[in-house]
């Protein structure tokens, strides 16, 4: 699958834009996903809920829409565990651990623009019970392209 290895989650709001990295730890803090990090098409990272222990392993997530099929079949790996690509769509994948729906975890990459200049924005959250996915994808869903209009 897609790899991608990173560090201990430490609830801290790290990037480029103070208003955004507010609006990431206020996600993070009302329990609504476990992790979030928003990035660039090059992998710059704009705000992250963690510490990356190297940012650099975004990189294979810039992969995701590339291949449905290959998303599909090969899932995502992040933080060390697999996720299994349930739904795909342009723009909007999302899937969970192989575990019970109470014990895995959920995972949702969504990719948008900013409104005026048009640079890609990514946006990766995982999300534990009782947060379910419908949940989880649709906030994603409204929050990335409002906190890229953040980044104009």
């Amino acid at each position: 699958g897609i790899n991608a290895e990173y560090g201990d989650s430490n609830n801290i709001a790290m990037g480029i834009n103070e208003e955004l990295d507010v609006k990431v730890r206020e996600k993070v803090s009302k329990r609504e996903w476990s992790r979030v990090v928003l990035f660039d098409q090059s992998g710059n990272v704009l705000s992250s809920s963690f510490e990356l222990n190297d940012p650099s392993q975004l990189l294979p997530l810039l992969g995701v829409f590339n291949e449905k099929e290959k998303t599909l079949a090969n899932g995502i790996d992040f933080l060390g565990r697999h996720y299994d690509i349930h739904r795909y769509y342009e723009g909007l994948a999302y899937g969970r651990t192989e575990e019970t729906s109470d014990k895995g975890q959920g995972i949702a990459i969504h990719r948008t623009e900013t409104p005026t200049s048009k640079k890609v924005v990514y946006g990766l959250v995982t999300f534990d019970f009782p947060i379910i996915t419908a949940r989880a994808v649709s906030q994603l869903s409204e929050f990335l392209p409002q906190v890229a209009s953040l980044l104009e």
